[in-house]
């Protein structure tokens, strides 16, 4: 085994400087947009708070810039750059990952009429908007988006083709015209009718002759709606021509109206006595009973009377604060704990009444 001797005297020691990397300060490096597509133009954007010059690996087209900046490019495949920016013998760095792909999204096309539903001379927009695409062709004009004013004079249904790098996509959309003059019409359909406990009934309807509908707001379609007591489910729907209500009872098993709240004193303080007199009702006369309240909810105290005697139910809506007429008339009925509930159309239709003795 030979040794080998080292005299410090004949050994000269270098120190070298190697430069230090820090991430305290670091450098933000991004690209924009990203992920893009191959031949679309790409900014590459750097930025250290310190350092006077920076290289830049990963970029084609460009290795050094200030302390900041920005480059654009056109991309043609996936990058990673590498940012290195010096000052006071310390570097600082940071990187990020371009995505680049060879297919250009599908152009998305959206297309409406508003309002979807007129009647004959009347007027609605049609609009168009786009995304990804360079082109649209509609019979209501050019451009990636748009709208115009229609007067159409018949029902259609419009189609928008837009073309980008990606393809072409076509939507369309419908308005509805219907007569002018029309009598509006309203089918209503519930299902289920019946309940053995609260929940969720569908309710679904199609109209003729009519714009606009009170549920949903729409001439027809359909929704669910919670019900947790028997009542009636209304629709009504208005058009030029006026207005139509269709009507259908869900009944909730066990359940009823709570029309005729108990305890409250009867007083005919305010009921006009001249009105009733006309109608040949006496409140004062043994065995009458009533109950004022908003049945058909146009801010007036409508007036529930019943004669024991003769056991017959009047129903009198109010117009103003007066009663001019008597709008139902129900036999057999003794008492105002008879009457479950009380139905009153919103287009003035007939008037329900649902008796239990």
């Amino acid at each position: 085994m030979k040794k080998i001797l080292l005299h410090a005297a004949a050994c000269t020691v270098v120190a070298l400087a190697f430069p230090q990397m820090s991430q305290a300060a670091g450098v933000t490096v991004s690209f924009s947009p990203n992920p893009a597509v191959a031949g679309q133009t790409v900014r590459f954007t750097w930025s250290s708070r310190i350092g006077s010059i920076c290289e830049i690996e990963g970029v084609p087209g460009i290795t050094f810039g200030r302390h900041s900046g920005s480059y654009s490019f056109v991309a043609s495949e996936n990058l990673s750059a590498y940012v290195m920016c010096e000052y006071a013998d310390r570097f600082y760095t940071g990187s990020s990952n371009l995505t680049v792909s060879n297919s250009a999204p599908k152009p998305v096309v959206n297309v409406s009429y508003s309002p979807s539903t007129i009647v004959s001379g009347q007027a609605t927009t049609f609009s168009w908007s786009s995304s990804n695409a360079t082109s649209c062709s509609t019979p209501a004009g050019s451009g990636t988006s748009g709208s115009t004013v229609l007067y159409p004079s018949s029902s259609q249904t419009t189609s928008v083709t837009c073309s980008g790098a990606g393809g072409s996509t076509t939507a369309s959309a419908s308005v509805t015209v219907q007569p002018a003059g029309g009598t509006p019409s309203v089918s209503l359909n519930v299902s289920p009718t019946y309940l053995y406990n609260p929940g969720s009934v569908t309710v679904s309807w199609n109209s003729t002759n009519t714009t606009s509908c009170d549920l949903g707001g729409a001439v027809s379609g359909s929704i669910n709606m919670y019900r947790s007591y028997t009542d009636y489910i209304d629709q009504t729907c208005y058009g030029p021509g006026g207005s139509d209500t269709a009507s259908v009872l869900v009944t909730v098993q066990g359940t009823h109206i709570p029309l005729l709240p108990q305890g409250i004193p009867q007083t005919d303080q305010d009921i006009p006595q001249t009105d009733l007199a006309a109608l040949g009702i006496d409140l004062k006369r043994p065995g009458m009973f009533w109950r004022r309240l908003n049945l058909n909810r146009d801010g007036d105290k409508d007036l529930i009377v019943v004669d024991s005697q003769r056991q017959v139910a009047y129903i009198l809506l109010a117009q103003n604060g007066r009663y001019p007429r008597i709008n139902k008339i129900v036999r057999l009925v003794s008492a105002l704990s008879d009457i479950k509930a009380i139905h009153v159309p919103a287009n003035g239709g007939p008037i329900r009444v649902r008796v239990e003795r």
